[in-house]
């Protein structure tokens, strides 16, 4: 068996290194256990260590605290969620899973790749861990899974969900959060004789609540009249020739772009289990990329891609929540 030598945590202050200044704790103490574990330092360092990560202000309001001097980290992580919960947190409680699910459902807008990763992330939000304390029992969560996204989706993957089950689908019975998401993943997949490669250029997103700040803007837009000035033009049959000719035209572009990902199929599936718009968009976003020389999809660094467990938005959600890690400690 290979022991990995420990990383030695970055130096305070240093550019490498996480720093708490009293906004977004949970992001924080997820970076900074990453790096402890690394380390190699053990559970009773943490609660002094973590004060040479913050802020003088941080740090002079913790330090007098008795957590801070123990060695109990749990303790710890509880009085600086006491002082500096996440503003932006919201509350978990099962009645607004329940009524984000419902909405939702209501509006219908799971229509691409992006949207079902919006969607996914934002429910697993919500979700907290109502189901691991018990609040929600796995198979209501499952159900409301499933329905918030919208009768489009649904009736698209409810035939793969049918077999997968060997019988249709109940309630008492449903299938669960990973298999829903798994066979919507697969309803985008590029590689479908039925994919719309237009579809993903639809900007409307899954129009969840975390996206309200575009509401205004959208308000003034409907409140203007817009006048348009009609000119008398004569009528004009196009050419069968000409439109058969542009039929075949855009054909040929959406075979060009299928088969630019065909060759690279195998290797998407290996990392995520589909071929799909959203490993196109990670490409798009220099998160990933193909490594020619082992054969397979690999962070932007080379470093191998993280396991999902399972987690809503896979090994996409994962990726995106470091970079916003990144880009927080860059600022």
């Amino acid at each position: 068996m290979t022991t990995v030598a420990p990383v030695p945590m970055p130096a305070p202050g240093s550019r490498r290194a996480p720093r708490f200044k009293g906004k977004e704790l949970e992001a924080f103490l997820v970076d900074f256990e990453k790096l402890a574990k690394r380390a190699g330092l053990k559970d009773d360092d943490l609660p002094t260590e973590v004060l040479s990560y913050c802020s003088t202000s941080v740090r002079e309001l913790l330090r007098r605290n008795a957590k801070f001097k123990g060695k109990d980290w749990d303790e710890a992580k509880k009085a600086m969620r006491l002082f500096y919960r996440d503003k932006s947190e919201e509350q978990v409680t099962v009645v607004g899973l329940r009524d984000f699910a419902e909405r939702m459902r209501r509006k219908n807008k799971v229509n691409t790749s992006r949207a079902l990763d919006e969607y996914a992330i934002a429910f697993g939000k919500r979700m907290g861990d109502l189901v691991a304390q018990g609040q929600m029992p796995d198979k209501e969560r499952d159900v409301l899974f499933f329905r918030g996204l919208g009768k489009d989706i649904r009736t698209a993957i409810r035939p793969e969900l049918r077999q997968l089950k060997g019988k249709k689908p109940l309630v008492l019975d449903p299938p669960t959060m990973e298999e829903v998401l798994k066979e919507a993943q697969d309803h985008f997949n590029v590689l479908d004789i039925d994919y719309d490669p237009e579809s993903e250029d639809d900007d409307s997103g899954s129009d969840t609540d975390d996206n309200d700040n575009s509401k205004g803007k959208d308000k003034k837009r409907a409140g203007k009249v817009l006048q348009v000035k009609t000119v008398k033009t004569r009528a004009t049959t196009p050419d069968s020739g000409v439109l058969a000719l542009e039929g075949v035209a855009r054909l040929a572009e959406q075979v060009r772009k299928l088969t630019l990902t065909m060759g690279q199929s195998q290797v998407f599936r290996k990392a995520d289990g589909s071929v799909g718009g959203v490993t196109l968009d990670l490409m798009r976003e220099g998160l990933v990329r193909f490594s020619q020389e082992t054969g397979r999809l690999v962070r932007a660094d080379g470093s191998q891609l993280p396991p999902s467990n399972g987690m809503p938005g896979g090994f996409a959600a994962i990726l995106r929540r470091e970079q916003c890690v990144t880009s927080w400690h860059g600022a």
